[in-house]
């Protein structure tokens, strides 16, 4: 393999490894946010609604209590 191309790789593995490291940092910081949120926990007790989603839905709804009843959050029309 070229010199050049050995060190591009070399390169892109690094900056591949200092990204992962930034992602575990996130994660961490999504958790914490996660676990102490009781609406967060109470949506990741639905199958298939993990960490993420949970934390997604969390932040796309709001604060729930704008609803007037609970229908009017899964409506179509406002």
């Amino acid at each position: 393999m070229p010199e050049d191309e050995r060190l591009a790789i070399e390169r892109h593995l690094r900056e591949f490894d200092r990204l992962g490291e930034d992602l575990k940092v996130i994660e961490r910081d999504l958790a914490r946010s996660a676990l102490a949120d009781e609406s967060v926990k109470r949506l990741m007790t639905v199958p298939g609604i993990d960490m993420v989603v949970a934390l997604g839905l969390t932040a796309a709804i709001g604060e729930v209590t704008r609803f007037d009843e609970p229908q009017k959050l899964v409506s179509t029309s406002v």
